[in-house]
């Protein structure tokens, strides 16, 4: 297993802000959750600080619900899909 963790700048509403990316890539090279490494089955995007700041991390259906039911911030959910 390997956490990678990356910054990009992206803009959103006409101003820039980091975007951070955070994914395991499992030893058969499907994508992992970043709580327990098992097959993640959704990327769930979500904004910090106030929208300073934005989020993509993967999640198995087991975790990463808690940030759905934050109705505070702007989140999105999209399917992972399996590296080729």
């Amino acid at each position: 297993m390997q956490l990678t963790r990356t910054t990009t700048l992206i803009t959103v509403s006409g101003r820039t802000i980091p975007q951070d990316t955070h994914s395991v890539t499992r030893d058969d090279g499907r994508p992992g959750c970043t709580s327990c490494t098992a097959p993640a089955t959704r990327w769930i995007t979500y904004d910090v600080f106030n929208g300073r700041k934005r989020i993509d991390e993967t999640f198995c259906d087991s975790h990463g619900s808690w940030l759905l039911d934050d109705h505070g911030r702007r989140v999105t959910a999209r399917p992972a899909t399996p590296a080729a």
